[in-house]
């Protein structure tokens, strides 16, 4: 149905703002992304995947990396994943995005990513940034996008990247496990969405203007890396995850105030969370971004200096 202009240029607006807070959405989960794990059937039970089981005297937790955007036809998992799943009482992971809150968490999220008021991106970011922005999208409506700030603008960008190869946030492996949980898990929540956001506000008007530049320095590889990642995670390949990761940080020294809040010091949090479970007791099942597992100040590792067991599977 056709209403009046004036009208219906506010409708596209506003639809273009929801759109927008949904890869928003997608972006924060996925800050962090023919093959033997995706085969349920085929899978070589000699074949690692990136899953690790940590034992305690009372507790077990099955910890998955997780790729957040992924194909349907992925799915199902290697089996042994998908056994150790059912096997659980309950599933962990980042946030729960089934949860019903959808509506006031987009709220919650634009309010964090847009500018007050009158103000715009255009403040607070270089004019190269601001020029590079253009030459990349010169079909942007900046408009539009004026009011987002770069680490918004930035991961939205990234998303509508990761979309065009093909993968999507619905078929991301914590969605997954969260569909499937709904026929009976508890499901518990790592961190606080909330949280995230105010620490990617949180940063300099510099950080954020190298987030973004980097972001769209880096747009032309997006396909390469994404591939590498995924088959890094699909053959349990931690080394080649944690170099990648590496790069990522030498290559942009920069961001390195950056890379410490979203990775290592969440990794810290996540841990000691992970290792309340395993003292509670019963048998968890936790999904969190690949990228937060592997390293020396992963996960995995923290994990084992506080005395666990820690075996991938």
């Amino acid at each position: 149905m056709n209403g009046p202009p004036g009208r219906g240029g506010r409708k596209k607006g506003g639809a273009i703002v929801r759109r927008t807070a949904l890869l928003l959405a997608i972006g924060l989960a996925a800050l962090y992304l023919a093959s033997p794990i995706f085969a349920g059937e085929g899978a070589d039970p000699g074949k690692k995947s990136f899953l690790w089981m940590v034992r305690a005297e009372k507790g077990t937790v099955h910890l998955l990396g997780s790729i957040h955007l992924l194909k349907r036809e992925m799915f199902p998992l290697d089996r042994k994943i998908e056994e150790a799943f059912e096997r659980s009482d309950v599933l962990a992971v980042e946030a729960n995005v089934r949860d019903g809150s959808g509506n006031e968490r987009q709220r919650r999220l634009l309010q964090g990513a847009l500018y007050p008021g009158d103000d715009t991106i255009e403040n607070h970011i270089s004019k190269e940034t601001v020029e590079l922005l253009r030459r990349r999208f010169p079909d942007l409506p900046m408009d539009r996008m004026n009011r987002f700030k770069p680490w918004a603008l930035a991961m939205t960008i990234a998303v509508l990247e990761y979309k065009k190869l093909g993968l999507d946030y619905e078929y991301g492996v914590d969605v997954y496990f969260l569909d499937k949980a709904l026929n009976g898990k508890k499901i518990r929540e790592l961190e606080n969405p909330d949280s995230v956001i105010a620490t990617l506000d949180g940063f300099s008007d510099e950080y954020q203007d190298l987030f973004l530049r980097y972001t769209l320095l880096e747009l032309d590889t997006v396909g390469e890396q994404t591939d590498r990642i995924i088959r890094a995670w699909a053959g349990g390949d931690a080394a080649t995850m944690e170099e990648i990761l590496l790069e990522n940080i030498h290559e942009h020294p920069g961001l390195m105030p950056v890379f410490d809040a979203l990775f290592f010091q969440r990794n810290g949090k996540m841990a000691a969370k992970i290792e309340g479970y395993l003292k509670e007791g019963g048998e968890f099942f936790v999904v969190v971004g690949a990228g937060h597992l592997v390293g020396e100040k992963g996960i995995i590792e923290l994990l084992r200096r506080r005395g666990f067991s820690v075996e991938q599977q």
